[in-house]
């Protein structure tokens, strides 16, 4: 069905719609199934509209370039992708370089598909949901809001996926993202903190463990973008409920002359041992800062967990040599 087709279906349940509600009695109003009803309407028109947007994101151009590198053998196959009005099927191009091989979709690299599916608000929310709760219980508040529906196994894999392409592409992404973020006006000193906190695990981290393995399982998410598996600490226990490691955590925080917050960096990674990808990472938020802002005063901070202190201590040792050419 054309696209034309299923708006004018969509306008025609909005004019239903609109019949059946003025004939119903007010005391006989179920308000709860209209609201559902007007947002199946909604979802329809948004499929429709969003079809329009596929159509004009795809080429009908016998070859394209990307990249410099020219793509042919133009074909035409259905595809389908995931809005947050839900799915649509739609036709679009595919090309192949001579020689054939992997095949490329101009209309996804328009759009910025993620995933081969997903549009990028899907994927936003997709990521924020799993960042806030369970990907269980994400599934099942996305379905009660009715919007942007997807089952918790998506969440998990596309979330994951995401995951992993960000690791291959870690420094490069969290150089960009540091010089979009500045620093705020005001800012006096700095503060970089560390700390831990215990979090369940599953999948290949979930056996019970009393010395770390030197052949680990390779995660499900691996095959995609050679994410390097990250070994959890080891943990010793009975065998019995389900397994906890220490995930680490890193905020780097501004203030003001009068000792008021005006902003906080988070940093998070999962289980690793000796906290080394994050304490990299909180390492380059602390210098990307002084080398915008040399003159702010740093202070570190954390619990009373000798090993942080080992650390910071360590980090503030880097920090005295780079900035001052001396060791205290």
């Amino acid at each position: 069905m054309s696209n034309n087709q299923d708006l004018v279906r969509a306008q025609q349940r909005i004019t239903e719609f609109r019949r059946e509600l003025a004939a119903t009695p007010v005391e006989e109003l179920d308000f709860e199934r209209l609201e559902l009803e007007v947002q199946g309407i909604s979802d329809a028109v948004g499929l429709a509209l969003m079809g329009d947007v596929f159509k004009r994101a795809d080429t009908q151009s016998p070859t394209v370039k990307i990249n410099g590198e020219q793509w042919g053998n133009r074909r035409v196959t259905p595809g389908t992708y995931t809005t947050v009005f839900g799915d649509i099927e739609v036709e679009r191009s595919i090309y192949q370089r001579v020689g054939r091989g992997r095949v490329a979709v101009p209309m996804e690299l328009r759009l910025g598909i993620v995933e081969k599916r997903y549009t990028r608000q899907m994927a936003r929310i997709i990521g924020h949901s799993v960042a806030v709760m369970t990907a269980e219980d994400a599934a099942g508040f996305l379905e009660q809001v009715g919007t942007a529906r997807v089952s918790s196994s998506t969440i998990h894999r596309v979330s994951s996926a995401m995951a992993a392409n960000y690791e291959s592409k870690r420094d490069e992404i969290d150089t960009d993202v540091r010089q979009a973020d500045l620093i705020p006006q005001g800012a006096v000193t700095m503060q970089a903190a560390l700390d831990g906190v215990m979090v369940p695990q599953d999948g290949e981290h979930c056996k019970p463990r009393g010395r770390r393995t030197t052949e680990p399982c390779s995660p499900r998410y691996q095959v995609r973008y050679e994410l390097s598996p990250i070994l959890g600490p080891a943990a010793t226990n009975d065998g019995t409920g389900r397994m906890w490691h220490e995930a680490s955590v890193g905020t780097v925080s501004f203030f003001d002359d009068k000792g008021f917050l005006l902003k906080t960096i988070y940093l998070g990674r999962m289980p690793e041992s000796g906290k080394d990808t994050l304490v990299d990472q909180l390492h380059g938020e602390v210098m990307a800062a002084l080398t915008e802002r040399p003159d702010l005063t740093v202070c570190l901070a954390s619990d009373g967990a000798p090993q942080h202190w080992t650390i910071l201590s360590n980090m503030a040792a880097q920090l005295e040599v780079i900035r001052f050419g001396r060791q205290f």
